[in-house]
């Protein structure tokens, strides 16, 4: 398999995990009945720690799979660029996701596939919005390597 392609499946496989992890958090607060006016003070924390706990086992789970193809550091800026990106990739994997869900809906004529097409098309969004910026991190380093080596 070409390294590209792997670098594109871990990737994938990052961003399913952030996705599946944001969509378990909201449906959970959803399913308790959360309402974000009666958060105390500490409540903040911990809901910003639920909000980063899915990114967080995405962003070690892709170090450690890209750590074995490619140099620590470059790794490390492959996935510090994940994880920057995967918030605004996620925005724009919502915003046109559902147009994924529409479509499954319409094809598969039934209702109970939009939900399904919406997480493979924010999955997918995510995905390539984020494989961008990681690929250019990754770039840059190995460009940067090269050159303090020939200094």
């Amino acid at each position: 398999m070409r390294e590209g392609l792997r670098f594109l499946i871990v990737v994938g496989k990052a961003a399913l995990i952030v996705t599946i992890g944001w969509f378990a958090l909201a449906l959970t607060l959803i399913l308790v009945g959360f309402k974000p006016e009666l958060i105390p003070a500490k409540g903040e924390i911990l809901v910003a720690m639920a909000l980063l706990l899915p990114l967080g086992v995405a962003v070690w789970w892709m170090f450690r799979k890209l750590q074995a193809r490619y140099k620590r550091n470059e790794a490390r800026s492959a996935t510090i660029a994940f994880a920057v990106f995967a918030p605004v990739s996620l925005f724009m994997g919502l915003l046109l996701g559902q147009i994924f869900g529409g479509y499954a809906e319409m094809l598969l004529e039934n209702r109970l596939f939009a939900f399904g097409g919406a997480l493979v098309g924010i999955t997918v969004i995510i995905t390539f919005v984020s494989v961008v910026p990681s690929a250019l991190a990754l770039w840059i380093t190995r460009r940067m390597e090269r050159v303090d080596k020939r200094q």
